[in-house]
């Protein structure tokens, strides 16, 4: 439900109920003075098999991906992103909260806002729908793919709807967020927030480090987190690592994740093996959980991308999962 509120607030709110209407309209303004426009249609499905279970899910998804700049000599003014999809999920549990249940088909956003850099040495302010700052994913664009880094299990979502700035130069890449915890909804709830934060060294070396915390509060639910993420590249090779520790509802929570990946001589392929380490209370022994994820990304070409990925986790409160995704997807 949305709370209408005052001062700042409100201010927050009248901001979300129009930013939609104000970045399709710049987009088409943006296209016929500059022709800077790109789009493509979106479509995927995803079918995944527990071993555990015996049981069949999928995920079907089919959108636009819109890009548009506006840009001078010096700079890129004005960007819109907007990534719109019709998603259906068959059979999935657990699955997203914002369906609601197992069979369902929503509306949804990935990317949807509205970016602008004021002048040539200013930071960059975000405007919308946003992916947030935190760990590994930060630098690595994992919308759409089987491929992922448990960003919402740290921050509770990976995208949503607030305000944000960025910086990135050759030595400093900076990135916050202030957004509304509402996920998919423009939906102000009082007292709900997330903010998340990165800072790193820059994203053209050979070693990427960076430093990362995150502060919610949505309905029940208090957490806070911090995370160090290193990325090491060498010649068709790259290492990921990333370790987070916080709090959520006064239980401590601590994760693991260290990726071990090669890229074929055309860069067409990508083999990988991801080890997570995760538990509860650490220093008494409660809950653990070991898991084990192999994939490959296949560009097959421009258009066709197939993936494939095993999971395997153990759990210490017998939570175990033995899981096979496949995965086709079409950018025309």
């Amino acid at each position: 439900m949305l709370r209408k509120k005052f001062g700042m607030q409100n201010f927050f709110y009248r901001i979300h109920q129009i930013l939609p209407l104000v970045i399709f309209s710049f987009g088409v303004q943006a296209e016929s003075f500059h022709g800077n426009a790109k789009w493509r249609w979106d479509a995927s499905s995803r079918h995944q098999y527990d071993f555990e279970r015996d049981k069949n899910a999928a995920i079907h998804a089919f959108g636009i991906d819109y890009h548009n700049t506006i840009s001078d000599t010096k700079r890129d003014n004005l960007t819109a992103l907007l990534q719109l999809y019709y998603t259906r999920i068959d059979n999935l549990n657990p699955h997203p909260g914002f369906f609601e249940d197992d069979d369902d088909q929503e509306f949804t956003f990935r990317n949807f806002n509205l970016q602008w850099t004021p002048t040539i040495s200013s930071p960059t302010f975000k405007f919308g729908r946003t992916e947030l700052p935190f760990g590994i994913e930060t630098l690595e664009d994992t919308n759409g793919t089987i491929r992922d880094y448990g960003i919402g299990r740290k921050v509770g979502y990976k995208a949503d709807w607030g305000l944000g700035l960025f910086r990135l130069d050759e030595n400093l890449d900076i990135e916050a967020t202030w957004t509304l915890g509402s996920n998919q909804e423009i939906d102000y709830e009082d007292g709900n927030y997330v903010g998340a934060f990165r800072v790193g060294n820059g994203r053209q070396k050979t070693l990427i480090y960076g430093f990362s915390a995150t502060k919610r509060r949505v309905d029940k639910t208090v957490s806070q987190n911090f995370a160090l993420d290193l990325h090491w590249y060498f010649n068709l090779n790259r290492v990921l690592f990333e370790i987070s520790k916080g709090n959520k509802n006064a239980v401590t929570e601590m994760e693991t994740l260290l990726e071990v990946g090669r890229h074929s001589q055309d860069e067409t392929l990508y083999y990988y093996l991801q080890h997570w380490y995760a538990s509860q209370n650490p220093d008494a022994g409660r809950v653990k959980d070991n898991a084990l994820w192999a994939g490959v990304d296949w560009q097959v070409n421009r258009e066709v991308t197939l993936e494939a990925q095993y999971r395997r986790r153990f759990s210490s409160d017998k939570k175990d999962l033995n899981q096979i995704w496949l995965q086709i997807r079409f950018q025309l």
